[in-house]
């Protein structure tokens, strides 16, 4: 395949090769000619494209009531993104410090809701500004506790039972006095 501009006669050449394949050794050769038409031709070199931005070992750590931390790899130095929200809409983003090119990413999630599920994809752009976007993820963020259908049953002269449900497994506490 060749490329470039056969028309004009200059002295500084730059001919850009697009839909190159990521990951592939490549061999070129500059050709030129000028206009009284003798051609010259240079040796045969080979370069390797970069490999293509992956994405790996996305986990979710530190689940609280509130917040929960996402971590993922990548393969190529990349920016670093989560969009998240309830749906997989993801109406929520947080982005890692601007500019920073990094393999290991983490990006803490805050001011989320207790008990709620929450859909989200990584993300990042590469320093020639390629994105790649992860598939669709989810966590739960911890339920905070509730006190359901609280009442005392079979009173008797030195004994009650309290009974209660929950929402989540809790531990089962009473506090009296008299």
């Amino acid at each position: 395949q060749e490329i470039g501009d056969t028309s004009n006669y200059i002295k500084d050449h730059l001919v850009i090769l697009t839909g190159l394949k990521a990951d592939t050794i490549y061999q070129y050769q500059v050709k030129s000619s000028n206009s009284a038409g003798s051609t010259v031709v240079s040796k045969i070199k080979t370069f390797k494209t970069k490999p293509a931005a992956v994405i790996s070992d996305v986990l979710v750590s530190d689940i609280t009531l509130d917040s929960a931390v996402v971590s993922w790899k990548t393969n190529v130095i990349t920016t670093s993104a989560v969009d998240y929200g309830i749906s997989a809409e993801y109406n929520l983003s947080a982005r890692g410090v601007a500019g920073d090119l990094v393999t290991a990413h983490e990006i803490k999630l805050n001011n989320l809701r207790s008990g709620v599920v929450y859909n989200f994809k990584v993300k990042g752009n590469d320093d020639n500004d390629n994105l790649i976007i992860s598939d669709n993820y989810s966590f739960q963020t911890y339920a905070l506790p509730l006190i359901r259908d609280f009442k005392i049953e079979d009173i008797k002269d030195t004994s009650a039972v309290v009974k209660w449900t929950s929402n989540i497994d809790i531990d089962s506490l009473v506090i009296y006095n008299n």
